[in-house]
């Protein structure tokens, strides 16, 4: 599959009565990332593609980003300003890790073992910081418990992770957590899923992986009860208004 055939916006066809929805529901991003070191898959990439454009009442955007420290924070944040999506939820390839894992805090820090698709290394061996003078560590604003167990209830591998790394994964966690910080009310954060089996070969033969199949479900999961919450958040705003007017009339 080559990543420049995969289109900013999933492409399958919407019915009319879908289109109408979509123009009026909430709106999560999802993104991943191209291939980048020495693999020439990304299950994170291959994620987007299998995305419907609509989940529930919710509308599914796909964005895919460069494995660079410049050019995807830059590519990110402008299709958050485009969109100014209900949610985002950003997608990494984490080799070593045995299950879907869900990012509780990303630091203010980068240190980059191998050199990003553009061949940087910000930093040296020293690192830097991803946002001079920002917070040293911002949590996720996506709801992980509620995800988590989600996940487990079908009976998925899923755990929570405390560590996002200090490699571009950790650094668009940071980026869109930081912007987040300015547009109150927007859940956003991210998630690693583990190599593919077709990954597990060679020099990763002894890895962990799971079937591509099994990240699709998790994701689905992951969306269907992200769409929920966000109707749910509506609702809820919804009536407090009610009752606060109700209380002033």
């Amino acid at each position: 599959m080559n990543a420049k055939n995969l289109s900013n916006t999933n492409t399958k066809t919407l019915t009319a009565e879908q289109t109408k929805i979509a123009k009026s529901a909430k709106t999560i991003l999802v993104t991943g990332f191209e291939p980048f070191g020495n693999q020439s898959l990304n299950p994170s990439m291959l994620l987007l593609e299998r995305l419907p454009q609509l989940i529930g009442s919710t509308r599914i955007e796909t964005l895919l980003l460069p494995v660079t420290f410049e050019g995807a924070p830059i590519k990110l944040l402008g299709k958050v300003n485009q969109l100014n999506p209900d949610a985002v939820i950003c997608l990494g390839q984490a080799a070593g890790r045995k299950d879907i894992t869900l990012e509780k805090v990303a630091i203010n820090y980068i240190r980059a073992t191998i050199p990003d698709n553009d061949g940087r290394q910000p930093g040296g061996e020293k690192g830097c910081a991803v946002v001079e003078g920002g917070a040293d560590g911002l949590f996720s604003t996506l709801p992980l418990n509620e995800l988590l167990d989600a996940l487990h209830e079908k009976e998925l591998p899923a755990s929570l992770s405390l560590s996002a790394g200090s490699y571009v994964c950790n650094t668009i966690m940071y980026t869109i957590l930081n912007d987040s910080l300015a547009r109150h009310g927007r859940k956003a954060g991210f998630i690693h899923v583990p190599l593919m089996d077709e990954q597990a070969v060679g020099e990763c033969e002894n890895m962990p992986s799971l079937s591509l199949e099994t990240m699709e479900k998790a994701l689905h999961v992951i969306l269907e009860t992200m769409s929920g919450i966000l109707h749910n958040d509506v609702k809820e705003t919804s009536s407090a208004s009610l009752s606060m007017g109700s209380e002033i009339a």
